[in-house]
Parts: structure tokens; sequence; C-alpha cells
């Protein structure tokens, strides 16, 4: 324990331990001061990770115990500074990997400042939806559920190997919980503050790039510098999914939409944008090379029929994700058909 720790201090860390390591599952713990008072995992089962967004600051506590660098070295062990939400994930990701989706612990470290605290409390949420989605996937939103699932599995059949992914405007983490096995960096403006037209990333640093709903979000303009970004900073694949002008259908969906939630961003920016060209995505891709694959995702009809059961969800949860699971389960992939509201465009980098 480091010099200059009063009397309490080391009473209350000394509790807080005792309890985080009674846990027998996996443990997260948020702030690195708490590192002050560890007193060594004894053989304890299961991991540890203590988080602090401030990695300066975690450097500086760790340097004050150097006995914990046995169990680092065993793995019992782990030390994180993640700048955001979907960073965090990441790190967890080895913990459910564990003990097969149970449930981490989730302590706070005694004696942070409110705003830190408040933080690590939302972060702490977010390590429970992750566990409890990982658990069954097939919960989440069918029209999200379709494109994610579909993607995963074109991911697996590219390889077996860990694979660095990429995805651009995931604004979460939702689709990295597809993906246990691959680490995923999310770039969104956002959330994570990277802009996908301009990626502060050298190129071929993926193995697999993804961009699920995005062309349509930016202005037509801006659309090639994206495509752009997209295949340089991948070294095998790019999996772009959408919605695309030449549907039958999808433009009059957005319309009738925007009538019942004016006040949705999305569907306004799809009005203001205007929904992307496949001609002209395919043409983009084709003067520079790059053979690629299209094929439709979810229909036009269940599309729409899935936004509307997006709108129950707060007012029936649980009908919503009793849905959600049955669909999802039985038949999402007797949905990829056109016409297609969103498609699957795969670009073969290498």
């Amino acid at each position: 324990m480091g010099e200059g720790v009063s009397e309490a201090t080391r009473g209350a860390l000394g509790e807080f331990w005792r309890a985080v390591l009674g846990y027998p599952g996996p443990r997260v713990v948020f702030g690195g001061d708490a590192l002050v008072g560890y007193p060594g995992q004894a053989g304890r089962p299961g991991p540890t990770l203590v988080v602090d967004s401030r990695p300066v600051h975690l450097a500086a506590v760790f340097s004050r115990v150097p006995a914990i660098q046995s169990d680092l070295d065993a793995g019992s062990l782990r030390l994180a500074s993640p700048r955001t939400e979907c960073d965090l994930i990441e790190e967890v990701k080895s913990l459910v990997a564990y003990d097969q989706g149970a449930s981490p612990h989730v302590a706070l470290a005694p004696g942070l400042p409110p705003e830190q605290a408040r933080t690590y409390r939302e972060w702490g949420e977010a390590v429970r939806r992750f566990v409890e989605l990982s658990r069954d996937l097939t919960v989440l939103n069918l029209e999200m559920y379709a494109r994610f699932k579909l993607v995963a599995d074109r991911i697996a059949a590219v390889g077996d190997d860990p694979f660095r992914i990429l995805d651009v405007g995931g604004r979460e983490w939702f689709f990295s919980a597809f993906l246990p096995r691959h680490r995923v960096t999310v770039a969104d403006l956002d959330t994570t503050g990277l802009d996908g037209r301009a990626l502060p990333f050298p190129p071929r640093s993926f193995d697999i790039v993804t961009c699920h709903h995005v062309l349509e979000h930016v202005p037509a303009s801006d659309r090639p510098a994206l495509l752009a970004e997209l295949v340089r900073v991948a070294r095998r694949r790019v999996y772009l999914t959408g919605p695309f002008c030449e549907s039958r259908f999808a433009a009059e969906i957005d319309r009738f939409l925007s009538h019942l939630a004016p006040d949705n961003p999305y569907l306004r920016e799809h009005l203001q944008m205007g929904l992307p060209s496949l001609v002209e995505v395919e043409a983009w891709l084709r003067a520079r090379g790059l053979s690629h694959t299209v094929e439709p995702i979810t229909r036009c009809n269940t599309w729409l029929l899935a936004l509307v059961l997006s709108a129950m969800q707060p007012v029936r949860p649980d009908a919503c994700r009793e849905v959600n699971r049955y669909y999802n389960s039985r038949f999402q992939e007797l949905d990829r058909g056109e016409p297609a509201y969103q498609s699957l465009v795969e670009i073969r980098v290498n």
C-alpha cells in the first residue's frame, strides 16, 4: 500500500476489496485509486479488470504499487484506460468469455469525485447491457439484427483468425456483441469523435471495415470520400449496408414514416441527403478495380413493421423483446430478398 494513505482510507479500501474479491466470477472495478489498497488475488477464481479513463493517472498509481505486477503477469488482474464506452466494451469482452457470459461484478472505487462516479455508473450500466445482449442476440430489434448477423456471418467466412475490425458510424457497441473473438474499433463523430471521411489510421490498418447505414446520412458530395477512406484502411474486406434509391419502396417508406415521426433526426437526414445510388457505388468500385457482391438483407414490408415495433419499445418492452426473439430465431433468414429496404455490399480489397 502506498505511502501517505490514512488509516481510514486503508480500512475503507480493505473492506472494498474484500467485497469485490469475494465475488466468485469476473469483476470490473472503476477507479484506479482503488489499486492503492489492492491485496492481491491469492488464488481467487475469476479475473479483475480495473478501469480508469485517465491513463497517466492509472500509470502513476501502478508505479506506487509494484506488488500487483505478479497478478498482471498471471492475467488475474488487468488494467485499462478506455476513452469511450465503446472502448470499454472491448476490454470487457474477455471477461464475458471467461465464464461464458457470466455477469461481472461491477464496483466503483470509494471516494470518487461526483462527475467521475456518474460517468463510471453509466459505463457500469453499459457493461450490464452488453452482457445481457451477449447472452441472447436475438432480442435486438429485428432490422438491426438482420444486418449485424449477416455481416458477422460473412466475416466468419473470411477466416478463423481474430481480426482487427473498424466499424465506421457505429455509434454504439451493439455490432461488437456479434463479434466476441474480434476487437472492434468504433469511428463515429458523435460517440468517439472520429470522422469516417478522414480516418486517422494508416492504410490497411484493419483486416475488416464495416459501415452500417451511414451513406444516407452524409451529403452526396461527401460519399466518394467516405468510400475511399473505407477502402484505404481495409486490408481484406469492406462491408457496406444501407438503403439505396434503386429500391422501389425505400424512399416511399421514409416519407411515410417521416409523417408519423416528424422529429426523428435520422429520417430527416434520409430525406435531406437523399438515399445513395447503388448504381453509382458499383461504378465507383469498378473504376478502381474492386470486385464486390450485392445481396438484399431485409424486405421493405418487414422493415416498415420493424420500425413500427421499435416505436412500441418504450411502451411494451417485454413484448417487443419476445417478438424480436421469435422473429430473429425463426424467420430472419427467410426475409433476405427483394424488394429490399437494406442491402449488403461486400467489397474485396485484396
